[in-house]
């Protein structure tokens, strides 16, 4: 029973990750669409992360500020769907948007502060959309099996009893 149970979690961990990679999706699709503005980069810099549990990881991080209707925004978001990288990526990135340097920035026309400066999509929806295959297929083969295997087990004792 506890092992249904388990199986039943996976299917439903699996269900949560398929909803979010939609999520994913329609969130990196609606960047394709959006109006662009011209924009500076203020800092741009490789971030070090540390972990609980010794772990360490780096963020490029590039900060851009830019106007929309005569309002200046500053955003830090260069795209969804975006993963992370090995250390030399994150100073691919950096060199790519040095400090001072103009950059194309997409904006949300309906929320001007939402703005990215890489359009489309990322790795993030088919990430979590494997994820969640991971976890639901296994896990139906599994409940499915267990569920026929304890169906031969109830057959098998009504017809003892006979």
């Amino acid at each position: 029973m506890l092992l249904r149970t388990q199986l039943r979690l996976f299917i439903v961990g699996g269900i949560c990750c398929l909803i979010l990679s939609g999520y994913f999706y329609i969130q990196e699709s609606a960047t394709l669409s959006w109006p662009s503005t011209q924009g500076i980069v203020t800092e741009s810099f490789v971030k070090l992360l540390h972990s609980s549990r010794g772990r360490n990881s780096i963020r490029p991080t590039v900060v851009y500020a830019y106007v929309v209707n005569e309002r200046q925004y500053v955003s830090s978001n260069r795209g969804y769907g975006i993963v992370a990288g090995p250390q030399y990526w994150a100073g691919e990135i950096v060199a790519k948007y040095p400090v001072g340097g103009v950059v194309t920035v997409y904006y949300d026309p309906n929320n001007p502060s939402d703005a990215v400066l890489e359009v489309g999509r990322g790795w993030a929806w088919p990430l979590t959309a494997a994820a969640g295959l991971l976890l639901i297929i296994p896990a139906i083969f599994a409940h499915y099996f267990l569920c026929k295997k304890n169906d031969k087990k109830v057959i098998n004792k009504k017809r003892k009893r006979r």
